[in-house]
């Protein structure tokens, strides 16, 4: 499974996740670990028991703060002792629906909204640095939340509970290109030697995966560094940027995916023609640097 997701992944995923549990009732919330969380998801109410006693399929929704979201059928083990933000969970979303499952502005910051109006909860889960996981009321104010922010942690916001969750700064974030005036000022203040993909990223939203996929196409090359004259073709970035826009604003129609696997020699078997077969990672497409 892919341990930590940017937002290249998170856009191609938010279609089919509200395709799946849209309309889908919260029959129990777990907590694996710390950061861990499982929704139980059924159709209705009455389900639960009638899965129970058939024997069925499971549905849950899994999240983990800072790396993860994903639908799993397995049965993860859970924790004995809920902790306080499960049990919070447990008395505000069970047996609410599920609305919708959308992504806060670029960034790595998801909103699951059940129940509607004055009745609706959020729980919104971050999913970049050290992440966090909240619930909210319907106005967003924060009922509880995994990692309070206290003050000198250096974050602009604190996240406390009966604050308001700042939805419309994050919703208002559109960091997803760059201008030929930025470009040339991050080279110039870079140093000779430094990975050109690396001094982007930071600046962009579309994860060092797609952006290097782009630059491959672009023909800047996989491990494209400032030489000693900082001589970079800007226009090339440029169409490297578009491409990466245009194909983020495209992956939310593609139901497909790719699984990256790498071969090794098994150095157990003597005569070497059995090989390991290790999966390193699944992908929304099939990034050039993958293709052989």
């Amino acid at each position: 499974m892919k341990l930590r997701f940017s937002t290249f992944d998170i856009v191609a995923l938010l279609p089919e996740f509200n395709e799946r549990c849209k309309g889908l009732r919260v029959s129990q919330v777990y907590n694996v670990s710390n950061k861990t969380y499982l929704l139980k998801l059924n159709k209705n109410s009455a389900e639960d028991a009638k899965e129970e006693d058939e024997g069925t399929t499971k549905n849950f929704l899994l999240f983990e703060s800072g790396s993860r979201i994903h639908l799993t059928e397995y049965d993860w083990p859970k924790d004995s002792h809920p902790n306080g933000l499960t049990m919070k969970l447990r008395k505000h979303i069970k047996n609410k629906r599920i609305e919708y499952i959308k992504q806060l502005g670029y960034d790595r910051i998801i909103d699951i909204q059940l129940g509607i109006n004055e009745a609706a909860y959020h729980i919104i889960l971050e999913l970049y640095d050290r992440g966090n996981v909240l619930i909210t009321d319907c106005n967003y104010i924060i009922l509880n939340v995994l990692r309070p922010r206290k003050d000198g942690e250096n974050e602009d916001v604190k996240f406390m509970v009966k604050q308001i969750y700042p939805v419309e700064q994050y919703q208002s974030i559109k960091n997803a290109t760059l201008e030929r005036h930025e470009i040339e000022e991050i080279i110039l203040q870079a140093k000779v030697g430094d990975n050109l993909k690396k001094l982007l990223n930071p600046k962009l939203m579309y994860g060092p995966a797609l952006l290097e996929h782009c630059f491959i196409q672009m023909g800047l090359g996989e491990n494209c560094k400032l030489d000693q004259n900082k001589s970079v073709d800007i226009e090339k970035i440029l169409s490297a940027i578009r491409l990466a826009k245009s194909i983020m604003e495209n992956i939310v129609n593609q139901r497909e995916g790719y699984i990256v696997q790498k071969e090794e020699e098994n150095v157990l078997v003597k005569d070497n023609e059995k090989k390991i077969v290790s999966f390193l990672e699944f992908n929304p497409m099939l990034f050039a640097q993958y293709q052989i």
